[in-house]
């Protein structure tokens, strides 16, 4: 029987990457409304119009990062089960830099690498049909 390494490799990486997105859209939420905030107030309330911007850069990051914690949490049971999830929350993690945050595009990266490898995919052939020695 195989280890599950690359499986639980993946699954810490996902959570680590779920919790900075989520920590990622906080800031931008943040950053975004105290900046309209100052903003609209030198300017008479036009600047307050950025403020709009809030809740698309919160919930995106957002919900990737729920939907990263969900996936890494499947991942890290005690018995995981094959899905496509994985490859789909590998991807959602290298969109994550279209809200700046590099080091959850770095970490899609590896983890599609090792989705994509023998190991990790070995983990779950050996599971679905299981050695007769």
């Amino acid at each position: 029987m195989r280890e599950k390494g690359s499986v639980t490799t993946v699954g810490i990486m996902m959570l680590i990457s779920g919790i900075l997105n989520i920590l990622v859209a906080i800031a931008w939420a943040v950053t975004i409304l105290t900046g309209a905030a100052g903003f609209g107030a030198a300017t008479c309330g036009l600047g307050c119009v950025t403020g709009l911007l809030a809740p698309v850069a919160f919930l995106v990051p957002c919900c990737v990062g729920v939907f990263e914690i969900v996936v890494a949490a499947k991942l890290l049971k005690a018995q995981p089960r094959e899905s496509a999830l994985y490859m789909v929350a590998a991807v959602a993690e290298i969109s994550s830099i279209l809200w700046l945050n590099l080091l959850s595009v770095g970490l899609g990266i590896a983890n599609m690498v090792l989705i994509a490898g023998d190991e990790f995919k070995g983990y779950f052939r050996e599971k679905e049909f299981p050695s007769q020695e």
